[in-house]
């Protein structure tokens, strides 16, 4: 799945009661985000699934989408 369908499920498990991610997911959102340092901890933690905060997730989800648009202008 490319960054843009990644967002859009990171931003659609958002609004679920869980909003469980396995660290892989949550590195990688933390990466689209720009918070490299964030995301080489959780690439480290083992494979679980952890919940987080549904609104933390949507703001990673905004910053990144908002990093993408900016690297995809001229």
């Amino acid at each position: 799945m490319d960054d843009k369908e990644f967002l859009e499920y990171c931003l659609g498990m958002s609004y679920t009661p869980r909003c469980g991610f396995v660290p892989s997911q949550i590195s990688r959102l933390l990466r689209l985000a720009g918070k490299t340092e964030a995301a080489n901890k959780w690439a480290e933690e083992r494979h679980d699934v952890y919940n987080l905060d549904r609104f933390d997730v949507r703001e990673l989800v905004e910053m990144a989408q908002s990093r993408l648009d900016n690297q995809q202008k001229p």
